[in-house]
């Protein structure tokens, strides 16, 4: 019986030819073809549109990276972190390789949040045992006039070859995951140079710079906002919009350096597409997870491990999909801790209503092992 989903063509070629089929093939050959578009969506659509599925599906932050042996067989043959990035070929093989292995429900192009700033004219690199260093922004008018928003997106090629490449060898029943990093997240880290533990010169920039301040977001959300388009446009079928400081910023400047930017993004990609769904990941809100999802339209809210779960079904559950929150801790732990987390989680959220993911990115020591036996508990609870 599985040929007869995968060759809907045929059968209506056969229809068009006026061959003679009676009215039971006719609705059969439908009920075919309405079942093969079903299965040939995307989880995160399916859920978005429908708000439950047969089962949870899942997929992890950084699910591609630095814990997987097949990550660091090719992480010796390159020079750099920005030669995987920036090579289509690279950055495709090490977006599949957790699909080849785990099986997840969708894909997380692997690119980073700081190739933005780095395609707008400041130097980037990435230090072993330091991270990611970016050359600062001068907040002055002339500095930022020389940011290029011109050239960015031809700068940006790579990643969107990437995609394409991704999605032509990705189930049709995969998502595969476009993403960016947040206006305020970028800010800071263009203002600080690096991560930082308090962010204090992106707090104090923009009160003491606030006419370059926002002048710097709205660079941002024009670039953030076209560099999602064109990861849609190049195949990807959801996009996530990575908040990382959402929670270090002052709470008066919240709504406007948050929340009115992804209101922004979300409003110019449902300009471009608006059946994408978006995903929005304001970690360390708090609290302010509410404001953020009443006001920005995001389709779904990914929250981190430190909220509470009543709290969330009850204040946050209603007003989008919710996303996460396993704390990436659990992972380095035993099957028995990760059972009784998964338990909880499901409890509070229900089967098929949510997507299982993390409170924030894998961590690179995590266990091969309990990363399966994650995915299996989940598909053999439902």
């Amino acid at each position: 019986m599985l040929w007869l989903f995968s060759c809907p063509a045929m059968w209506l070629s056969l229809w068009i030819k006026n061959i003679h089929i009676n009215y039971g093939c006719l609705l059969l050959l439908t009920i075919f073809l309405i079942i093969y578009i079903i299965i040939s969506m995307s989880q995160i659509k399916n859920l978005v549109d429908k708000k439950t599925l047969s089962r949870t599906p899942i997929w992890l932050m950084r699910q591609a990276g630095r814990y997987m042996p097949e990550y660091q067989e090719i992480k010796k043959k390159t020079k750099s972190f920005l030669e995987m990035c920036y090579s289509p070929e690279i950055a495709c093989e090490i977006t599949l390789q957790p699909i080849k292995r785990f099986d997840f429900d969708a894909a997380i192009i692997f690119s980073d949040i700081l190739v933005i700033p780095n395609a707008l004219g400041l130097k980037l690199d990435f230090l072993e045992k330091i991270g990611p260093v970016l050359e600062r922004q001068e907040m002055s008018d002339v500095a930022l006039k020389k940011l290029d928003l011109e050239g960015f997106e031809s700068f940006l090629k790579p990643v969107y070859q990437a995609v394409s490449s991704v999605k032509d060898r990705l189930s049709s029943e995969k998502d595969l995951i476009g993403f960016s990093g947040g206006a305020w997240t970028l800010f800071s880290y263009m203002v600080e140079g690096t991560g930082s533990k308090n962010f204090e010169s992106a707090n104090l920039a923009i009160l003491n710079n606030k006419k370059e301040s926002e002048r710097l977001i709205e660079i941002l959300v024009e670039a953030i906002s076209k560099h999602l388009v064109n990861q849609i446009e190049a195949g990807a079928t959801s996009v996530q919009i990575f908040d990382s400081w959402a929670g270090e910023i002052m709470p008066d400047k919240y709504e406007d350096f948050i929340v009115k930017p992804t209101k922004k993004i979300v409003e110019y990609i449902k300009s471009k597409s608006k059946n994408t769904p978006i995903i929005g990941f304001p970690r360390g809100s708090n609290f302010k997870y509410e404001e953020y999802v009443e006001k920005t339209g995001v389709d779904v809210l990914g929250i981190d491990q430190e909220l509470p779960l009543r709290w969330v079904k009850e204040r946050l559950f209603d007003k989008a999909i919710i996303q996460g929150n396993m704390d990436p801790m659990i992972l380095l732990s035993g099957k028995e801790d990760i059972y009784r987390h998964f338990n909880s989680i499901e409890g509070f959220f229900g089967s098929g209503k949510y997507i299982f993911n993390l409170g924030r990115g894998v961590h690179k020591t995590t266990p091969i092992e309990n990363v399966h036996y994650l995915i299996d508990l989940i598909r053999k609870t439902q």
